[in-house]
């Protein structure tokens, strides 16, 4: 425990002045944030415990009760408990807002949009986000613009909206090194590694994960530096070095599990998971690993986590054999999934009562930019789910055609003949040939054909197939 915080706790107990016991446990709450979120939320509620509401006499004092709030919303947040985070901040934002502190309300509407994010409610994140970032902009403060649009660039990361990220990204990172800011860089940096490395330019995104790590090693901030070392494990994952992929996931889950970063711990796990799955002989890990993923993702409701780890699952059942309980893991992730792209609207309606309607153009042209990606999404993935079950039922068709072909004749140039007319009519043909060969003989045995759009097709001899790749067949 650093001299400062010790020196505030003496004042503490030295206090008997409610206000200045609220006020001192509020700024030991924040001093703690984000590196001991448990400590953060015991001292915030016993500044909460204190609070009287009918002594509030001045505004230093509405301030101090606001920021108490604020620190609750901020503590529950890091330690995924979304909906409490939600409650405490939309408290704080209606005090901050009476006390007429447009900086306090940006610092809130951040924090709301990012549990919004947590929670797959992509529009609505996009909402707070882009509120947040017109007050920076209104207040001229750099550095609150510049998070905004880290967070922003982020939002599009996580829709795989790359190029629209990185545009928010370097504009992020632009103003970040104008203000010389080495947080906001470090985190900037490991936000551009997994775009970098999902465009498949893999120099600049271990590049930036990199620097980021570095970055955070300079400003003392072990939650940051885990989300480098992730972003630099899914750059290997991507290339499929899963190796370094695991010892970079696995450095990052220590400290996210040190410091009770459910949701960063569960997203880790999954990709751990995920890894593990690809050797049949580490399959009881992989459960293991994805299987602790899921329960932290039910737990704090993260669902993007979740349906990832409900879609790994199904591969690694199918790649089993376990065709039923595939069939359920699929269910599951088509379900999740589903929920996440269709139930923002609604969650958008139950929020308007309580935030402003937006009204800048750039914010309404954004959130109509981020519908039409959802909108097209869902339609290309049902038009993928039907062709697949088109493309299935037409070689159920034909398997089960060709099997009565065999069964319906007796002898070989009957069978064989029939076999290639099958064949022809379920193919995008216009003639199928079938020869079978004596290749101790070196003869061609028979030869049929079916559906011929010629009156003579040509019989090349045995010497001339055997030069082709039919030859390169037989010879494998």
């Amino acid at each position: 425990m650093s001299e400062g915080i010790e020196s505030q706790f003496e004042q503490l107990a030295a206090t008997t002045d409610v206000w200045e016991k609220i006020h001192i446990l509020n700024s030991l709450a924040t001093t703690l944030l984000p590196s001991d979120a448990q400590h953060a939320l015991e001292l915030s509620e016993q500044a909460l415990q204190l609070v009287n509401p009918s002594e509030v006499k001045i505004s230093s004092q509405q301030r101090d009760i606001a920021a108490t709030l604020y620190c609750l919303s901020e503590a529950n947040h890091h330690l995924s408990d979304y909906n409490a985070a939600l409650s405490y901040a939309f408290e704080a934002l209606s005090q901050f807002e009476t006390l007429n502190d447009p900086q306090k309300q940006a610092e809130v509407l951040t924090t709301i949009a990012n549990t919004y994010l947590h929670l797959s409610a992509y529009p609505d994140s996009l909402d707070y986000f882009l509120k947040a970032l017109e007050i920076w902009e209104t207040t001229a403060c750099q550095e609150g613009q510049a998070s905004a649009l880290n967070h922003i660039g982020y939002l599009y990361t996580r829709l795989e909206e790359y190029n629209r990220a990185l545009a928010y990204l370097e504009q992020s990172l632009g103003i970040a090194k104008e203000i010389e800011n080495t947080k906001l860089q470090a985190d900037i940096l490991a936000h551009s590694a997994n775009v970098y490395a999902a465009l498949g330019n893999y120099e600049s995104a271990l590049q930036c994960g990199l620097e980021s790590v570095h970055l955070y090693g300079e400003s003392d901030d072990p939650l940051g530096k885990a989300q480098a070392l992730t972003s630099i494990g899914l750059l290997y994952q991507t290339q499929g070095e899963n190796t370094p992929a695991l010892v970079y996931f696995q450095l990052a889950l220590g400290i996210f599990q040190a410091m009770e970063a459910k949701h960063d711990a569960a997203l880790v796990l999954a990709h751990i998971g995920e890894i593990c799955a690809l050797q049949e002989d580490q399959t009881d890990l992989a459960l293991s690993q994805i299987n602790q993923a899921l329960t932290l993702a039910q737990e704090i409701g993260a669902r993007q986590v979740g349906y990832k780890c409900y879609e790994i699952l199904a591969k690694l059942h199918k790649r089993d054999g376990n065709i039923e309980q595939a069939f359920a893991h699929y269910e599951q992730f088509h379900t999740i999934k589903e929920s996440v792209f269709n139930e923002k609207a609604d969650q958008r309606l139950k929020h308007l009562e309580i935030t402003h309607q937006v009204k800048n153009a750039r914010k309404e042209a954004e959130i109509a930019h981020l519908r039409n990606i959802e909108l097209e999404r869902e339609i290309a993935e049902r038009r993928r789910a039907e062709e697949a079950l088109q493309a299935s039922s037409a070689k159920t068709d034909a398997l089960y055609q060709l099997v009565r072909t065999l069964a319906s004749y007796d002898t070989l140039p009957t069978m064989l003949q029939a076999v290639a007319k099958t064949v022809a009519s379920k193919l995008p043909a216009s003639q199928a040939v079938l020869h079978t060969f004596d290749l101790e003989k070196k003869q061609v045995t028979h030869f049929v054909e079916g559906r011929s759009g010629v009156n003579h097709p040509y019989r090349p001899p045995f010497d001339h197939l055997m030069e082709t790749t039919i030859g390169w067949a037989v010879s494998k």
